[in-house]
């Protein structure tokens, strides 16, 4: 997994252009162009490809609430093209709200160019209008990851809309802030929605932190 992890970190660099490795809150080492935490990254990682790796169609569907800077639906085409399957993304994005978007039209017009799917709803999560804009390309998605506002009526609203259209793995970013910071939001509404995770991973009880909810285990 570290190989692969290693090739899809130069793989990403090449689609989005070079970067550095960048510290978040000064205490925690986070690559992937000040993405994610590599380590709860990887391990997270390893359990959806076991999961993929078993899945009878050759289509993998992928919803992404707040893309910020298109990893994870890169990853998404490395772990399907390592397989011989074929990713099918879609995600809900404001980009306007964000000047790191820029890095997802790198992404989109990787998968493009491929002749994947990549579909952008640049629209307001929480929204039930935007949440059937959706449903215009999926009713159940494979995989769903939400990472868009974390404040706790966003997070919780956006888990109200999108979870139900998930038919095999919840994924959800940010769950470790469970003391007063702006990120606390996001597990007080996992809390109050009645999610229970199967799978946590994270470096501190801080900051970041991935979560992983198999619907059907």
């Amino acid at each position: 997994m570290e190989n692969f992890i290693k090739e899809f970190d130069q793989e990403y660099r090449n689609v989005i252009g070079n970067y550095n490795i960048e510290m978040a809150r000064d205490t925690i080492p986070v690559s992937f162009h000040g993405s994610q935490v590599m380590e709860e990254f990887a391990l997270a990682w390893y359990h959806i490809i076991q999961h993929i790796q078993s899945m009878d169609s050759n289509i993998v569907t992928f919803l992404e609430v707040g893309a910020y800077k298109g990893l994870w639906p890169l990853m998404l085409s490395k772990v399907c093209k390592s397989y011989g399957k074929t990713p099918k993304y879609t995600t809900v994005t404001l980009i306007g709200q964000d000047s790191a978007n820029h890095s997802l039209s790198n992404v989109e017009k990787y998968y493009k160019d491929n002749g994947w799917e990549f579909n952008l709803i640049d629209a307001d999560s929480i929204l039930e209008s935007t949440r059937d804009k959706v449903l215009e390309y999926n009713t159940k998605f494979d995989l769903v990851f939400i990472d868009a506002d974390h404040r706790y009526e966003y997070a919780k609203k956006d888990i109200e809309l999108y979870s139900p259209l998930c038919k095999e793995i919840q994924i959800f970013h940010d769950i470790k802030p469970r003391i007063a910071t702006e990120h606390v939001g996001v597990w007080q509404a996992i809390c109050d929605c009645n999610i229970k995770l199967d799978m946590e991973f994270s470096t501190n009880d801080l900051n970041y932190g991935l979560g992983l909810k198999f619907i059907n285990k």
